[in-house]
């Protein structure tokens, strides 16, 4: 099938692979695996979406403040829950080690002075109904890292949420978004139609995401595209997913020095020189075809985008040690689509977050065009950067496509809550 499909492809005809080549639950979850020949005969209780493992209070009636590990799904329904509550949180840049315990880069700080009185009881309630597990402590001294006073902790903001709607937002994308942070996590959007962005009042907004989708631009007009400008530049956070980040690299926009890249194919290099006519000339120079790889070659489009790719599931990098992947570890997998692939943006523009890995480790699960897979290695799949005092976030492929990707998760929520954190002090 597979070599059929390679036939097809080369002839530019249209796939035969129905729908993704990738489905793995463990690597979609990001969490280990582990193959069990054994027939158990114990008594089990079966798995249920609704059911969450209560989280537990260690060290009730702090007086200092309550720390809640970053890095899970539970520690995210906690911090969600809590800013519906209006709880003062604050979370920190770098790990730190308090009585024995790690807590991970964007690990959660209540500060006892700053909340109510009862924020114990309503700490250990949340711990309980979100799974998350939560820590007292009567002091601010850390063995390791940094303390709760350092200028790597920063305060969460509860910010509003705004998502483009209708066109050319892709429903699915837009759909997959809103469940992930409606109903898995609790947390409300306020859908706004995209040609309604030029006229709305997006100061009572920090956060506005694109799904994925095309011709943003084209949508917002050139009005539409400098109060969206305006709005990140007074401090928004922009996050794009999908497609739908060339609105950020667009010309009109440059909210992002991010540049979609054609294909590449092998023996460009070498290609005949007799692609154009020569000046006042409507003829070519005569040519020798000598075999089928020169014929190839001469009749290839002069620059095109990569060969589609039906879906599989990639292995990714993380940078440490910054904000936008707070609580992850080395890598973490996603579901890779279509065929839009961007060069890294340089050092002095922003910031390559999740890199794809090198070609031989890059395809985890699934199928995956070997031109794809060479072109794709070490090319971003998070970027971030700043404007004016505002941040801008562009995912190169949906963390939530289809809201099956949940190992991926973290690394939204980080940009939806952290963001605004970041983005009035510059960003980095």
């Amino acid at each position: 099938f597979v070599a059929a499909e390679e036939a097809r492809r080369k002839l530019k005809q249209p796939t035969e692979i129905y729908d993704v080549t990738a489905w793995s639950l463990p690597l979609l979850f990001n969490v280990e695996a582990i193959a069990n020949n054994a027939v158990s005969t114990g008594s089990f209780e079966a798995a249920k979406a609704s059911r969450i493992v209560p989280g537990q209070m260690h060290g009730a009636g702090a007086s200092v403040a309550y720390l809640v590990p970053w890095g899970n799904q539970a520690a995210g329904r906690l911090l969600t829950a809590a800013l519906r509550e209006d709880l003062k949180v604050h979370s920190s840049d770098k790990p730190f080690t308090q009585d024995g315990v790690k807590f991970p880069a964007g690990s959660l700080i209540f500060k006892v002075a700053a909340n109510p009185a009862d924020l114990g009881e309503r700490l250990a309630r949340l711990a309980r109904e979100t799974g998350a597990e939560t820590y007292g402590t009567n002091s601010g001294w850390v063995e390791d890292g940094v303390n709760f006073g350092s200028r790597w902790v920063v305060p969460l903001k509860k910010p509003a949420i705004a998502i483009a709607w209708d066109t050319p937002a892709q429903s699915g994308s837009a759909g997959a978004t809103r469940f992930v942070l409606e109903r898995q996590y609790g947390y409300p959007v306020t859908p706004i139609r995209t040609a309604q962005l030029a006229g709305a009042d997006l100061s009572k907004f920090q956060v506005l995401i694109l799904p994925s989708g095309g011709n943003y631009a084209g949508i917002l007009g050139d009005g539409g595209i400098e109060h969206v400008k305006n709005w990140v530049a007074a401090g928004g956070t922009i996050v794009a997913v999908g497609d739908a980040v060339s609105f950020l690299g667009n010309s009109r926009v440059e909210l992002l020095e991010l540049v979609q890249e054609n294909a590449l194919r092998e023996g460009d290099d070498k290609k005949p020189a007799a692609d154009k006519p020569e000046k006042g000339s409507t003829r070519v120079p005569g040519t020798a075809i000598s075999s089928e790889t020169d014929f190839d070659k001469i009749t290839r489009a002069s620059s095109e985008l990569p060969d589609s790719v039906p879906g599989a599931i990639a292995r990714v990098r993380i940078r440490p040690d910054y904000w936008l992947t707070a609580g992850l570890g080395d890598t973490v997998y996603t579901m890779v689509e279509g065929r839009a692939i961007y060069a890294p943006v340089k050092a002095d523009k922003g910031i390559n977050a999740a890199y794809y890995d090198a070609a031989d480790k890059l395809v985890v699960s699934g199928h995956l065009w070997a031109e794809n897979k060479k072109q794709m290695a070490f090319k971003p799949l998070v970027v971030s950067g700043t404007s004016g005092r505002g941040v801008v976030v562009g995912f190169t492929q949906d963390p939530n496509f289809r809201a099956i990707g949940d190992g991926l998760n973290i690394l939204f929520l980080n940009a939806i809550f952290r963001g605004p954190a970041h983005a009035r002090s510059g960003g980095e």
